[in-house]
């Protein structure tokens, strides 16, 4: 089944009505914030359509969001103009990839509730990327379920996402890669990717 939570805008978030998108301006401390299901060392997978404005090489963007600011007691994305983090505090996983400002992409994170590099998987427009693991390998242990998109309550703007946010799903498994392909491929013409080319898949 699916669960749908209503999400209290902060600081009054824009809506892009052409993608069915939220807008955010990481100077106004603009973030949506809802509560989930997540607790413990939570099974997941998050799915999300991102187009940033601001993004730096240096300060992190806070995509998303869930629990508190503890180790291992937390789920946060947070991207970089080369990088797309998966933290849980100081248990990170990292894929370096250049990201450009003003283009759609599809983000797909998964977590199979194993410890280290081998629990998570990052998946770009549909493609699994390569990642480092970085920090502790502990186990996910969220207390906290609350969720926020594009930010946090109480932190500096400078780490708050600047950009749209567009069909964030959170899914309570790690979903396959052929299952990651096909949410992409699914909407990748309403985010403007090409579907001019053949794509042939075994």
């Amino acid at each position: 089944g699916v669960s749908t939570y209503d999400a209290t805008s902060v600081n009054s978030v824009g809506f892009d009505s052409t993608y069915k998108a939220f807008t955010f301006d990481a100077a106004s401390s603009q973030y949506l914030s809802s509560s989930t299901p997540v607790d413990g060392n939570y099974i997941h997978s998050i799915s999300i359509w991102f187009k940033g404005t601001n993004l730096t090489p240096t300060t992190g963007d806070t995509l998303m969001w869930i629990g508190d600011n503890v180790n291992n007691e937390r789920i946060e994305i947070y991207l970089e103009s080369d990088k797309i983090n998966y933290s849980f505090k100081t248990n990170d996983v990292v894929a370096d990839i250049p990201l450009l400002n003003n283009r759609w992409y599809h983000l797909t994170v998964t977590y199979n509730g194993v410890a280290g590099v081998s629990g998570r998987e990052i998946y770009l427009d549909g493609v699994k990327q390569p990642t480092t693991h970085t920090g502790n390998s502990a186990v996910l242990a969220v207390d906290n379920n609350t969720l926020n998109l594009g930010g946090f309550s109480g932190t500096s703007t400078a780490y708050m996402f600047s950009g749209s946010i567009a069909n964030f799903r959170l899914f309570n498994r790690a979903l396959t890669q052929d299952e990651i392909y096909q949410l992409y491929a699914y909407q990748k013409e309403d985010f403007g990717h090409s579907t001019n080319n053949m794509t042939l898949k075994a």
